[in-house]
């Protein structure tokens, strides 16, 4: 009743508003989609603050409803839309959007460098544990310079495959075919969990 009431009083002072504010009778000299733009945000603005409203006075009130029901509606409709939205990107003929060459002189370099020096599990793995691994028999300095130097050894070894794997990789999944048909399965996985949710809300 009480929104009712708060409709009924703003609908006319809206109006009122509209016919004497010199700065939105000035609006109105601008072209349908300019004033739809004006429009837009206010609207959007006050239609999400009722909507908050109203679901803080259910929640308030403790609706089953609303307590158990309507996250699990929220989560299965997002999880709905982005398998809808996945699905239309896979659709023959829409453009496929292609990722800029972003590349930098030094680039990955420095962010490996910035990474590691400011990973704090490296650190600890350098100080507790590598310590505790050096052979016996030899100098604790040689030790450690050859557990520094074949670790150094596996990491330059797996990253190279790593990134050598997938650069053989981009110039499949970036083929116009490939990328629709992952767009559909990422949809239709979407798609079924947001069934699921939907399912287990009842």
């Amino acid at each position: 009743m009480q929104y009712a009431v708060e409709m009924i009083v703003t609908v006319p002072l809206l109006i009122l508003l509209l016919k004497t504010a010199p700065a939105i009778r000035s609006v109105s000299q601008y072209s349908r989609a300019v004033q739809c733009q004006f429009g837009i945000v206010p609207a959007v603005y006050y239609a999400f603050d009722y909507a908050t409203r109203v679901y803080t006075d259910l929640l308030f009130s403790g609706s089953a409803v609303v307590v158990e029901f309507m996250p699990f509606v929220c989560s299965a409709a997002y999880l709905l839309f982005l398998g809808a939205q996945a699905l239309w990107r896979s659709r023959r003929g829409a453009p496929v959007a292609v990722q800029p060459d972003g590349r930098v002189a030094g680039g990955p370099w420095r962010t490996g460098l910035v990474s590691n020096v400011l990973n704090p599990k490296i650190a600890v793995f350098y100080t507790s544990l590598l310590p505790t691994l050096a052979p016996s028999g030899v100098p604790p300095a040689l030790g450690m310079a050859l557990l520094v130097l074949l670790h150094a050894v596996l990491t330059c070894a797996w990253l190279a495959g790593y990134v050598y794997l997938l650069h053989r990789a981009r110039s499949v999944f970036e083929r116009p075919g490939v990328r629709r048909a992952l767009e559909r399965v990422t949809g239709v996985v979407l798609i079924g969990f947001g069934i699921r949710v939907a399912a287990a809300s009842n």
